[in-house]
């Protein structure tokens, strides 16, 4: 915009030159020479300006004026797009989705109906909590712990330096309790980092 100020400003003076010229009496010869020159820089600036343009992606080429500030948020946006890493979201719900996805692309080539002799609907329905079930801690032993050590092994997690171990550590050693009852997570040493024994000491109280 201020290029285009310039350009403007520099006009409106050759302008009044030309027009103070004729206004003396001039015999038109410089009058001549100065639209000459107009047409000259004119031609100049011009050429200048789709240089311009051509250097910035062709920004102001569509017509339609955009403010400083949107040009850089939008600009930003595009190369947030372009790194898309795998900590935007849980690791976890990301393979939840990804599991379901494929229990999808499964499902279409099953038949519409399902009997009861369905052997995967069965398993679904023997799995499934109920409110009540004196037998559900049965159930409940049945499903693991997830382990997650392939989520992290991933190229673009390298690429942002953001990796974590994935598998799910045993606690072996004992911890000593806060007053907040606060357990160390699963990413823990072992190792007790505490200053003083005062909360040793005042459990022990």
């Amino acid at each position: 915009m201020f290029f285009i100020y310039r350009v403007e400003s520099s006009l409106c003076t050759l302008i009044k030159h030309l027009q103070c010229s004729q206004s003396k009496g001039d015999d038109g010869g410089a009058a001549i020479e100065m639209k000459n020159d107009i047409r000259k820089r004119k031609l100049k600036m011009k050429t200048l300006m789709l240089k311009k343009l051509k250097e910035k992606e062709g920004l102001f080429m569509m017509g339609a004026r955009i403010l400083k500030d949107d040009y850089y948020i939008s600009k930003q946006k595009k190369l947030e797009l372009k790194l898309e890493l795998e900590w935007g979201k849980g690791l976890a719900q990301k393979q939840e989705a990804q599991a379901r996805l494929e229990e999808l692309e499964l499902e279409k080539d099953k038949p519409f109906a399902r009997t009861r002799d369905d052997p995967e609907l069965d398993k679904m329905l023997r799995q499934r909590l109920r409110w009540g079930d004196p037998m559900a801690h049965l159930v409940k032993n049945k499903h693991y712990e997830p382990i997650l050590p392939e989520l992290g092994d991933n190229e673009k997690m390298k690429e942002s330096r953001f990796v974590i171990p994935q598998d799910i550590k045993k606690r072996i050693r004992c911890f000593t309790k806060s007053i907040w009852y606060f357990t160390p997570g699963r990413h823990w040493d072992g190792v007790d980092r505490s200053t003083t024994g005062w909360f040793t000491s005042l459990f022990h109280s």
